[in-house]
């Protein structure tokens, strides 16, 4: 029965396969040449770089249609079901090790939505990333549960294949429908919901004032109470020598300023709106009051254009979190309204100590085409070709110099919508905290490899022991390019000097 299975999908597979082609062949009356080399997966791709626009510029200006193929930043369905049947491969190992009768529990359930999946009647249909994602929040929920070493890291491996298939899926939904990358003014949503995939508009917007973001922002005392000021605006912002963005921001830098506070202060953000729509402001991990979570329509009303709110709440836990927009957040937060929040403890640990060098990084993703920004997400057309480091693509990113013999803390938080695996050159890095909780020093695990997933944060930390520049970079390799051409991306260097 499952041999036959099997044949079925790769039967429907080839089919699929066989259509789109056929579709995307009769679509095109002009032939075109082939390209070469790595250009060859990204067609389309000259005329990129963005000037700095005027006030003439308009948000509609037509763009050329540009096709990717299965190199682009996902996976093929072929290669997907490959994975799929590697993961099933993996559980059923899993199930053959000892647990806990809750643990094991989860684990059959889990096992029931991955049979479900490759069925047959899920491939390429919404309702699987509905499910890879309950999938993986039932994953995250095991892994706070106790098992063995062995087992824990066989469930990392699982979560890691997990997170890289789903963010293969955007293109995994291209190679299904052959749908052109890029369409102006895409319907995402069908029945009248999703969003407009237009791009966003630039006429008007001034250039930004600053070039670095995530720097920390002062404030005022009143009362006993830190006052901080922030204004969500439109920024014209380099990510690139040459490349500009239309980015939406707090107090015009990609990210917005650093809030740093520490541990049981009483914190009062009087933020104000002067975005062409309404917004909010999402506190990200911290522990705050319902009425200051920051989600319209649930815990209050947007913030219209002009229009200022004061958040107000008691800074805790202490750890590494971010604050980002939560109206529109699919296009909002990916075109500049995120920054990050990090609340120090109050008392210093027993065990740990301040590091010598201590670095906050958001890792993020961008969609620029002829000149105009578009938001980058995991769907077929909207995928993105740029991609940044604190608001930076390599060269552009910073360079971490620590000398011989320090100890480097890196916040590493992910804000956009693609997993990235991010690697170490030369040295190895330990877990210190996860979401803004520590790890302790028992359960501390040893990398060179770190997958960070959407809304995830992680502190790392190593000790600088070899002299010289190495890379740290996110290991799906077409994240380390920009618009096609390697080195880009999500590259920076870390120089230890003797």
């Amino acid at each position: 029965m499952k041999r036959t299975m099997t044949i079925i999908l790769v039967l429907v597979v080839a089919l699929m396969l066989y259509v789109a082609n056929q579709t995307q062949a009769q679509g095109s009356d002009t032939p075109t040449a082939t390209p070469t080399g790595h250009a060859g997966h990204h067609p389309g791709t000259e005329a990129t770089l963005t000037p700095t626009p005027t006030a003439d510029d308009h948000a509609d200006a037509t763009q050329s249609p540009h096709t990717g193929d299965t190199q682009m930043g996902g996976m093929g369905m072929m290669e997907m079901m490959t994975m799929m049947e590697q993961m099933k491969a993996k559980m059923d190992a899993m199930m053959g090790m000892e647990m806990s009768e809750e643990l094991r529990a989860a684990m059959e359930e889990m096992r029931s939505m991955m049979d479900m999946m490759m069925s047959g009647g899920m491939m390429m249909d919404a309702g699987m990333m509905s499910m890879m994602e309950e999938m993986k929040a039932k994953m995250d929920t095991m892994m706070g549960m106790e098992m063995s070493e062995e087992l824990r890291a066989a469930m990392e491996e699982m979560r890691g294949m997990m997170d890289m298939m789903m963010s293969g899926m955007g293109m995994a939904e291209t190679e299904a429908t052959a749908a052109p990358s890029g369409m102006e003014g895409m319907d995402m949503g069908g029945d009248g919901g999703g969003h407009a995939m237009e791009a966003i508009s630039s006429a008007g917007v001034p250039p930004a004032t600053e070039n670095v973001g995530g720097q920390p922002l002062e404030y005022t005392v009143v009362d006993g109470v830190k006052v901080f000021e922030l204004t969500a605006r439109p920024v014209i912002w380099d990510i690139l020598e040459g490349v500009k963005v239309t980015a939406w921001t707090y107090n015009g830098t990609v990210p917005g300023p650093m809030i740093r506070v520490t541990e049981g202060d009483q914190v009062r953000i009087n933020f104000t709106n002067n975005l062409p729509e309404a917004t909010t402001i999402h506190w990200h991990g911290i522990s705050v009051p319902n009425s200051m979570d920051g989600v319209d329509g649930i815990t209050q009303k947007a913030v219209e254009p002009g229009e200022t709110f004061v958040y107000e709440f008691e800074a805790r836990p202490a750890g590494t979190f971010m604050y980002h927009s939560h109206v529109d957040s699919d296009i909002q937060v990916g075109i500049g309204l995120y920054a990050p929040f990090i609340i120090d403890p109050a008392e210093a640990s027993s065990t740990s100590t301040a590091p010598d060098v201590d670095v906050t990084l958001m890792l993020s993703e961008w969609r620029v085409v002829d000149g105009q920004t578009y938001p980058a997400m995991p769907m077929a057309g909207a995928e993105p070709n740029y991609f940044t480091i604190n608001g930076k693509a390599f060269p552009a990113t910073e360079t971490i110099n620590v000398k011989l013999g320090q100890r480097v803390r890196l916040r590493l938080i992910g804000i956009g919508q693609f997993s990235h695996p991010m690697h170490l050159h030369g040295m190895a890095f330990q877990v210190v905290a996860i979401d803004g909780y520590p790890v302790s020093e028992a359960a501390r695990i040893t990398r060179d490899t770190l997958n960070v997933a959407p809304g995830e944060r992680y502190d790392i930390e190593f000790v600088a022991s070899e002299p010289g520049t190495w890379l740290f970079h996110c290991h799906i390799l077409h994240h380390v390019t920009n618009d096609g051409a390697e080195p880009g991306g999500l590259v920076l260097a870390v120089n230890v000097t003797e």
